[in-house]
């Protein structure tokens, strides 16, 4: 991964930055009481931070950006640190877009300070805040956000902010910006074991009919041949062109950990030693930690293979005390931002804390009265809508019983009625009144399905339903059509739930059975197509039916 050394482009966590103004002047005055001899120095440089915190605080923004920018030149952080903050204090709505994105990239540059110290969690908070300041997509800040999911080997996150940064630097047509975006995704894409996903980036690169043909182009076109050879399995012109790459100083000691990774895969160990070894001190000198600790990890494995146990363990130790030294750097630079901010921050509330006091007063009465009343009125409508539910369900429930009664005396009148030119009317006839007489088919078909036993068949279809009666198929679903309204499946599962809701409500032989027993003694094999159809020909759930049988039970 190739990471931002030049501070201009890096982001730590203020949480609220309006807490941050004059800090160190009374901050150094309450410290100054209680610091012992042993601390001299420390205070010495608290009194020089506070002094530059005072000399900076009026100055402009662009002012202030450029006397950060010196200080970083000049290597001088804490001085750097002072400057920035100050800017990203600034921060406003009404702030023009030009202030804006100076402090977009303040809080970049303050983020870059907070990584080199190794405060990861500090400078993803300041990368965070620029992004949400900026006025204008900076790509620095993406690619050193991807940088922090990188050292956690959080691939995915890493991934998506870097194809950001691509598309921000080729669409703000920043060609050495691209260019490093490109070296990164490749990179990304190599430690993830999937360079075949960095393809589409080298085409868009390659073909970008406005990238100027420099020798930054070049370099990189180079570098981005050999991946894409590497990804389509062309091992041999992969060692080709990146052997080319190693040439340009920029890219050499990356090239040569590529050129090391591609002879592992070709079980040449001793050829991936002399590369790797040329690429560690290459990444010794310029302190690229963590292609270094890749590096190392790489020989490891190769003298594994090659079985030479002194080296394994000399470079396995030596992995794993520049691991050790890194997580130790990364714990102290922490505990150093984590001060200064703190330090920062307390200063800050001390100056605002009586004013706060008294506006936070009436706002937190405010709010909590507004959440009173909304808290009430929801509970009132719940209340309300609750008592109106159940107001409809016992309705239902009464109409269905209603219903259900009806049904019943038509049943035993076509009992004592069995002729069949009887003027007994269907139970659920749309089209058909008491006065109107019934085809003799029809009356035969209603005999059989108040027949529980026939009726709770499973599979009961209208071919057995015919098969019974010793008619065509046909014949018996037109007469249901025309005397009801309704296909056979519909009156089939009318007359089945009239006979649940008779078996929910008769507590005496069917008390002990749930209503899955009930629903599955009728003919119906799945729950949910018996729940939904319960409620369709009801109006509510096989459960509140019972419920309200029940209450209605206990009130008689």
């Amino acid at each position: 991964m190739e990471t931002e050394t030049k501070m201009d482009y890096k982001y730590a966590p203020i949480t609220d930055w309006a807490q941050i103004k004059a800090v160190f002047a009374c901050l150094i005055a309450l410290l100054g009481t209680f610091l012992c001899p042993a601390d001299a120095l420390a205070a010495q440089d608290n009194e020089l931070m506070a002094r530059l915190y005072r000399q900076y605080l009026a100055m402009p923004t662009q002012q202030l950006y450029q006397k950060g920018v010196g200080f970083l030149e000049e290597e001088k952080y804490d001085e750097a640190l002072v400057c920035f903050t100050i800017i990203g204090n600034r921060d406003t709505t009404d702030m023009d877009s030009d202030e804006r994105n100076s402090c977009a990239r303040a809080l970049n540059n303050a983020g870059a300070i907070a990584q080199l110290r190794n405060s990861y969690s500090t400078a993803f908070s300041y990368f965070k805040k620029a992004m949400q300041v900026a006025k204008e997509p900076i790509y620095q800040t993406y690619n050193n956000i991807a940088g922090i999911y990188l050292y956690y080997n959080d691939y995915p996150n890493a991934k998506r902010y870097l194809q950001d940064a691509f598309d921000i630097s080729m669409q703000k047509h920043d060609w050495p910006a691209l260019s490093k975006a490109l070296l990164n995704i490749m990179m990304l894409n190599w430690r993830a074991d999937s360079v075949e996903r960095a393809v589409p980036f080298i085409d868009r690169y390659l073909q970008a009919p406005d990238v100027p043909r420099d020798s930054i182009f070049f370099s990189t076109s180079t570098m981005a041949q050999g991946m894409k050879a590497l990804a389509q399995g062309d091992m041999d012109s992969a060692v080709k062109t990146l052997r080319q790459s190693a040439l340009s100083p920029d890219l050499q000691s990356t090239a040569q950990v590529y050129l090391a990774g591609i002879y592992m895969q070709k079980h040449d160990y001793q050829q991936a030693l002399r590369y790797l070894e040329k690429g560690e001190a290459s990444l010794r000198r310029e302190e690229s930690v963590y292609l270094l600790m890749q590096a190392l990890q790489m020989e490891a494995e190769c003298y594994e293979q090659t079985g030479n146990q002194q080296a394994l363990h000399e470079t396995r130790y030596a992995y794993m005390t520049l691991k050790d030294s890194l997580n130790t750097a990364e714990e102290m630079g922490r505990i150093k931002n984590i001060e200064f901010f703190h330090e920062v921050q307390g200063f800050e509330q001390q100056m605002v804390r009586l004013n706060e006091e008294k506006h936070a007063r009436s706002i937190i009465a405010a709010v909590c009265f507004a959440a009173l009343v909304i808290v009430i009125a929801v509970m009132i409508v719940l209340v309300m809508q609750r008592r109106q539910l159940r107001q409809s369900n016992k309705e239902l429930y009464v109409k269905n019983e209603e219903l259900l009664r009806q049904a019943e005396e038509l049943r035993q009148r076509r009992r004592q009625n069995p002729a069949p030119s009887s003027l007994l009317p269907s139970p659920s006839s749309q089209n058909y009144s008491p006065s109107s007489p019934a085809p003799p088919l029809l009356e035969r078909i209603y005999e059989l399905l108040d027949d529980t036993e026939f009726l709770a068949q499973q599979n009961l279809t209208v071919d057995r339903l015919a098969e019974a009666l010793g008619v065509h198929e046909k014949t018996v679903s037109s007469v249901i059509n025309e005397a009801t309204g309704k296909n056979f499946n519909t009156l089939l599962n009318e007359y089945r739930i009239r006979e649940v809701c008779k078996r929910l409500t008769d507590f005496e032989h069917y008390g002990m059975m749930n209503t899955e027993t009930i629903a599955e003694n009728m003919g119906y094999k799945s729950r949910s197509h018996f729940i939904r159809t319960f409620k369709k020909v009801t109006g509510l759930t096989p459960l509140q039916y019972q419920k309200l049988a029940r209450d209605s039970a206990s009130t008689a």
